[in-house]
């Protein structure tokens, strides 16, 4: 309806535009350029009011707590207000001081049962979320986090937005717990096997290499983070796309690694994704926001122009190598169960194994 209005009051406008193409003096074509901003206005106060009358035609029903605005349909409000509470919690404890920027756009929750049907799409004040049948509160409040969590992702800076680039972080399901649940074999297979040098070295035990993996440390990541081998590698799998001659990647190939360097040098980002994969990073940032509890969130930002381990360290309130040591014990421990046969098991095995070497030999095929 809005929008045929709007068609309608522009072609108004522009019919009374024509009719000032005639003769006129200058002071008739400004009394007619004033009626024509007087038409302007009422057609825009006419429009706002009609858009008032559409939403208050619809009840919807403001849900606050803390920074948090969720608009709902009134039928709805109750089932939706203790969800909204788990929300604020989880986010404040999160995020403390940082979970704030959700308040800068309200949430607009509909669900595929309320009584009063879908809200029209033009009157509503926003992207809307939809709330499936039968959802529990529980459900609710984790799909309204998972909603806002790209407003908190796109509150941080690009530095940090570079070495975790997804807002799952920011997720109710980015705590340590419950990522190292989620990938628990993965995690390990991937420190286990990796083929970077620092990588396996970080298997092995070696804190500062681990640093390196995870990319939180290093003033010059093309040599830092990776050994020659790897830079050949990177350059085959990741940079094949630069528009220079293919002789040039010929020689990296071929084992000339300040050519490897060199190549690296000219991609867009000078800076290599880190050996380890996101989920690594996002593990080891959950340490952090855990470790350094509610004003853990705010530290990181504060600290936005110093190397990532010396964020992590101040996010967390320890040395960074005790967190980047915590983060390893964790994801080792999550090596696969395997079964350890004591001797009397073993011999007993060798034991059975004869059994049936001798019975087979007694079957009427070996005869």
């Amino acid at each position: 309806m809005c929008d045929r209005l709007r068609t309608g009051a522009i072609v108004v406008l522009c019919l009374a535009a024509a009719r000032t193409g005639t003769a006129q003096s200058a002071a008739d074509f400004q009394q007619r350029l004033e009626r024509l901003s007087s038409y302007s206005r009422h057609v825009s106060d006419t429009l706002a009011t009609l858009r008032l009358v559409g939403a208050n035609a619809f009840p919807l029903d403001t849900i606050r707590t803390g920074a948090l605005v969720i608009l709902v349909a009134r039928s709805a409000a109750e089932r939706t207000r203790p969800a909204a509470d788990q929300v604020w919690q989880a986010l404040s404890r999160r995020f403390g001081t940082g979970a704030a920027v959700v308040g800068r756009a309200p949430v607009v929750v509909q669900y595929a049962d309320q009584a009063e049907g879908e809200l029209p799409v033009e009157e509503s004040p926003g992207a809307t979320l939809f709330i499936p049948t039968r959802t529990g509160t529980s459900e609710v409040a984790d799909r309204i986090i998972a909603w806002v969590s790209p407003t908190i992702y796109r509150s941080v800076d690009a530095r940090l937005q570079e070495w975790v680039p997804h807002p799952y972080a920011f997720t109710n399901r980015g705590d340590a717990a419950t990522l190292l649940k989620i990938n628990r074999t993965a995690l390990y297979a991937e420190l286990a096997t990796a083929p970077w040098h620092s990588a396996r070295a970080c298997f092995r035990g070696s804190v500062q290499d681990c640093r390196a993996a995870l990319g939180i440390s290093g003033d010059d990541p093309v040599l830092e983070w990776l050994d020659a081998a790897d830079r050949r590698h990177y350059v085959d799998a990741s940079l094949k796309y630069l528009p220079i001659p293919q002789a040039r990647y010929d020689r990296c190939a071929g084992g000339d690694d300040d050519e490897c360097v060199a190549l690296m040098r000219l991609a867009p980002n000078q800076r290599p994704s880190p050996p380890l994969s996101v989920m690594a990073r996002l593990l080891l940032l959950a340490f952090a926001l855990d470790a350094g509890g509610p004003n853990a969130f705010p530290r990181l930002l504060e600290h936005s122009g110093r190397p990532m381990d010396a964020r992590l360290a101040a996010a967390s309130g320890l040395p960074v190598d005790s967190l980047v040591v915590r983060w390893r014990n964790n994801v080792l421990a999550t090596h696969p169960n395997t079964v350890a046969a004591d001797a009397r098991a073993a011999w007993g095995a060798v034991v059975w194994s004869v059994l049936f070497a001798i019975a087979a030999l007694r079957s009427t095929r070996w005869r």
